[in-house]
């Protein structure tokens, strides 16, 4: 499970949501998942996270990292 605690990581993962106020609200006060669309603005991959950590500090360079989700839970990113 992905537990989301930054703000702005909330409110960037809520651009492309039909109802985003209802997954912000959820999240604050129940601190359950949320189905989130990839409506084609951004696209998601499942990896495990250290393999993961490795490879945004090689993409950091080039500047076309983008925002990473991450449990910690279940070591995986997204």
């Amino acid at each position: 499970m992905a537990v989301i605690r930054g703000e702005i990581g909330r409110r960037w993962l809520t651009r492309t949501m039909a109802n985003p106020q209802q997954a912000l609200r959820t999240w604050a006060h129940d601190d359950r998942l949320v189905p989130v669309p990839s409506s084609g603005a951004w696209r998601v991959v499942e990896a495990p996270l250290y393999p993961s950590i490795d490879a945004m500090c090689a993409l950091r360079a080039s500047g076309a990292l983008g925002p990473v989700l991450a449990s910690v839970r279940e070591p995986l990113a997204w």
